[in-house]
């Protein structure tokens, strides 16, 4: 793989410019294929969640993704991970991946899990994530549930 231009991540807070940036690249990616959107009420009540950005060397928003607390209070969600396009499959994601489980562990949290997209799958297993669900729908595309211990 080329090397990767320089790449800085950063925990966001909900509500910044940058957070606004964010949720056009999760706008983008994510929720127009499936012609979807975002509701007020749905992005307010990602205000305790943390959010993360790869930001590239023009300081634009290429990747992103936010970690919400589950029952157990040792475990974190990742959600809505999205990298731009025009980036994909370059390592932003993986980057990004590992600099919120490196915040996650730096936190005391021992356990990361998500519900992968099949697209995705083979994303995350590359990253140290385990399968553990049968396939299942969510939001109409086919999922996994999927774990790895930090």
């Amino acid at each position: 793989m080329a090397e990767l231009p320089p790449y800085h991540c950063q925990e966001i807070a909900h509500g910044s410019l940058l957070y606004a940036a964010a949720v056009a690249l999760r706008y983008e990616v994510l929720r127009v294929p499936l012609r979807l959107s975002f509701t007020k009420q749905q992005l307010d009540s990602e205000a305790a969640d943390h959010h993360f950005v790869a930001i590239n060397e023009q300081k634009k928003v290429v990747g992103t993704l936010l970690l919400s607390q589950t029952e157990t209070e040792s475990c974190l969600k990742m959600r809505q991970v999205a990298v731009q396009t025009a980036v994909q499959g370059t390592g932003v994601g993986s980057l990004l991946v590992a600099y919120a489980e490196t915040w996650a562990r730096n936190q005391n949290y021992t356990q990361m899990v998500l519900n992968a997209r099949e697209t995705a799958i083979p994303f995350y297993l590359k990253n140290g994530y385990i399968a553990r669900s049968e396939p299942f729908l969510e939001v109409g595309l086919v999922h996994k549930k999927m774990e790895k211990q930090l």
